[in-house]
């Protein structure tokens, strides 16, 4: 390990306990303003980044019977750290589960911004997670937004307030 805090996602009792991860391609735009509010741009706000409250969000992005996706936050976590609320075999609710997202709003050199390993080995090691329609799990940091997929392979998305959206102001 190089030194830098790395986040901690659980799950909830009865599920698979490590780091969650967010949402993928098919979900770009919906993700980038939201299926419905609360969005990822709410998210990253509601983590009060780099600020002495600085704390960890999250959620999931739902997708109905009829295809509509819908976005269920989970409680606020710590600093490293967010507690993913329990769902099984891919479903939360009886919802689809289409992709999960959480930030990273620490952005000093004291702690990772990108996916840690942690992050990585609970979405690609979460049995209820391994769902075709699954696709990964989103990680936003200050400056770059990342994609965990099933696989675990991560992706590069790329510029956090470009594609949240977010003013000059607001820069993640």
């Amino acid at each position: 390990m190089d030194g830098r805090g790395e986040c901690a996602v659980e799950f909830g009792r009865g599920d698979y306990e490590g780091v969650s991860g967010t949402v993928g391609g098919i979900t770009r735009e919906r993700f980038r303003r939201g299926p419905n509010p609360p969005s990822a741009p709410a998210a990253w706000e509601d983590s009060q980044p780099d600020t002495a409250n600085a704390h960890e969000e999250g959620g999931f992005v739902l997708r109905a019977a009829d295809g509509t996706l819908l976005v269920e936050r989970w409680p606020g976590g710590s600093r490293k750290r967010i507690v993913v609320p329990p769902f099984h075999a891919g479903r939360r609710n009886g919802l689809l589960i289409a992709a999960t997202f959480h930030t990273h709003p620490n952005s000093s050199s004291r702690f990772r911004q990108e996916p840690s390993r942690v992050d990585v080995e609970a979405v690609r090691h979460n049995p209820n997670l391994a769902s075709a329609e699954y696709e990964g799990e989103f990680v936003i940091s200050r400056g770059l937004l990342y994609l965990i997929r099933p696989d675990g392979s991560v992706e590069s998305i790329g510029d956090t307030s470009i594609l949240l959206e977010l003013e000059r102001g607001e820069r993640p």
